[in-house]
């Protein structure tokens, strides 16, 4: 499902029910809002406003504004990328990329024993 199937109303319906039958958290989404639909999401917004939270609110556009979260790619261009992406790598040396675990955790917790670090 892409955003372009949905309007914004019917893409936060989908969010609530996953806040009430899915998550026992706050579930996050990135909601794209068409010109035409701003009055009635902020109308949603006022009515679930004890709900809501871990929403972002977007204008449906081309992605005309720097570092946009999300960009639509349909399954065939996704397939046309995969093997763009897949034809310089020589999967037979992928143990060889890595030998041991090199992840680094955070050097410092910022929240620890119920306090946060206040920048």
């Amino acid at each position: 499902m892409h955003r372009i199937d949905l309007s914004a109303l019917e893409h936060l319906s989908i969010w609530k029910l996953y806040q009430w039958h899915w998550c026992e958290h706050k579930p996050s989404a990135t909601i794209s809002i068409r010109e035409a639909e701003w009055l009635k999401v902020g109308a949603w917004v006022w009515d679930n406003f004890d709900t809501i939270s871990g929403i972002s609110f977007l204008p449906y556009i081309d992605h005309s504004y720097k570092q946009a979260p999300y960009q639509e790619i349909f399954k065939d261009e996704y397939k046309e990328w995969l093997n763009k992406t897949n034809e310089n790598v020589d999967w037979s040396l992928i143990s060889e990329y890595e030998k041991e675990d090199m992840t680094e955790n955070t050097k410092e917790l910022a929240c620890v024993a119920g306090a946060c670090e206040i920048l």
